[in-house]
């Protein structure tokens, strides 16, 4: 597709929004030409095409006729957008109006991202403000180019600090990678997220959360909403992920502020890496890992404890109980995988343990790679329609042996080492957590943190501004 040549859209109606977005972020004009919304049984094997031969001087008008009003190309800085009251509270009410008018909010209240705030918030980074980031340098589907600059003013909205900007800028380069596959995460009509896991001492330093509540609000670690509710507004403002016009997910939950939360290094028995470390990273590296998913299931753990008993609990009995919750949810990716035979290092999922339970395996001789392996070879989807059969005739073609073991029951994992285990969540054992894996076609990523010159300095600020952090 070139500029020039005439070309038009035919889409389905209820989906103009995010065909002019994708249309766009592949630099053409945003008034891309959308000559019709057609019926969408229009798109069926069974679609009747009538329609378009009754109408058809509509598609020759809009191949021959159609012209843009935007003739030129290239990237415009937006100008400054100035907000008056008769006083602050007025003018902070208009604020926020405004920015809904313009589908620049996210319906909760924002703070200015003023000048000086943004100054501000870019001294948390050595980078120019106009460095584009990641492999992109943009954010799909609407294409908006992804600066320092607009991910600070994202923070700056979310009420933001300088010290997370350096999470916040790994975040999006981890979403940036190819294989996590942004552009159709931001779009697909699942209800997915990226959920976002910090090792290294920044956890701490910046007031991250890997405790009681690490998933929620917390006025003692602020760090969490902000930064993911961050990353949402420059999904939404940058890549244009708006409901019904950018991303089509049916229900969008948890979208205010993602899921930011830090593992629990301190709880780690010495035989259980972190997350870091098992990509090659050393401990003490600060890093960001970043998968899709699209639901938390609280997974109950109490009353697994008949003999013989580990630290309290029945491990057997436990990992039977993390298989279960895992298998159930995750039917709706494995089964499309399976399907199309997308099988190259699928996630299934990130299973969260605390402390506690992290413990009893390793005093009852298990290693985190000895549950990943587990896992791997029997948390399973077995009660899925036809495909038994389906399996059993790809064994007659001979192309059952992906593996080098059967398909059915449908493996979760291709590999032990796809299997995402954190640890984290309080100091009580009664519960874990299992987030559901997103999209069939994400992958997760992992990058490292980059910290200013000046962080010592940031760090301080934040000790006078929110007081001394709590051990």
């Amino acid at each position: 597709m070139k500029l020039g040549i005439p070309t038009m859209i035919m889409t389905r109606k209820g989906f103009t929004g995010i065909i002019t977005n994708n249309f766009a972020g592949l630099g053409f004009s945003n008034e891309a030409p959308v000559v019709k919304e057609w019926p969408w049984d229009l798109f069926t094997a069974e679609g009747d095409l009538s329609v378009i031969e009754d109408e058809i001087e509509i598609v020759t008008d809009g191949l021959t006729q159609w012209e843009p009003e935007i003739k030129e190309t290239g990237i415009y800085p937006p100008d400054m957008v100035t907000i008056t009251g008769k006083d602050y509270q007025e003018a902070y009410s208009r604020l926020n109006y405004t920015f809904l008018q313009y589908q620049w909010g996210d319906g909760l209240p924002l703070n200015p991202p003023t000048a000086k705030t943004v100054d501000w918030i870019l001294a948390g980074t050595d980078l120019e403000p106009t460095s584009t980031i990641g492999y992109y340098g943009k954010f799909f589907p609407r294409g908006g180019i992804l600066t320092v600059h607009s991910l600070a003013v994202a923070l700056a909205l979310a009420g933001g600090r300088p010290e997370y900007l350096p999470v916040l800028i790994a975040y999006a380069e981890a979403m940036q990678e190819p294989d996590f596959a942004h552009e159709s995460m931001n779009t697909t009509t699942c209800s997915t997220w990226p959920a976002c896991i910090v090792n290294g001492p920044v956890a701490r330093q910046i007031r991250l959360s890997s405790g009681y509540g690490c998933f929620g609000p917390d006025p003692l670690y602020p760090a969490n909403g902000s930064i993911g509710r961050a990353m949402r507004i420059a999904q939404q403002n940058i890549g244009g992920a708006l409901p019904a016009t950018g991303s089509m997910a049916i229900f969008g939950h948890n979208r205010h502020t993602n899921t930011v939360f830090a593992e629990d290094e301190e709880g780690l028995p010495s035989n259980w890496p972190t997350l870091a470390e098992e990509r090659g990273f050393s401990r003490g590296t600060n890093t960001v890992l970043v998968a899709a998913v699209a639901g938390i299931n609280n997974i109950n753990t109490y009353g697994k404890g008949t003999p013989p008993l580990v630290g309290g609990f029945n491990l057997q009995n436990l990992l039977y109980t993390y298989q279960g919750y895992m298998a159930i949810p995750s039917t709706n990716n494995t089964e499309a995988s399976y399907y199309t035979g997308e099988i190259k290092g699928k996630d299934s999922g990130i299973l969260v343990v605390p402390r506690y339970v992290a413990k009893a395996f390793s005093e009852g001789g298990w290693s985190k790679q000895d549950v990943k392996v587990w896992l791997y070879k029997n948390a399973r989807v077995i009660d899925l329609p036809n495909v038994a059969e389906w399996a059993q005739e790809q064994a007659e073609k001979g192309t059952l042996d992906v593996f080098g073991e059967s398909w059915y029951p449908l493996p979760l994992y291709t590999d032990p080492d796809d299997v995402l285990i954190a640890v984290a969540g309080g100091e009580q054992s009664g519960h874990n957590a299992y987030l559901q894996h997103g999209t069939s076609w994400s992958i997760n990523q992992i990058k490292e943190i980059r910290l200013p010159a000046n962080w010592d300095e940031l760090i301080q600020q934040a000790e006078t501004d929110l007081g001394p952090r709590q051990l």
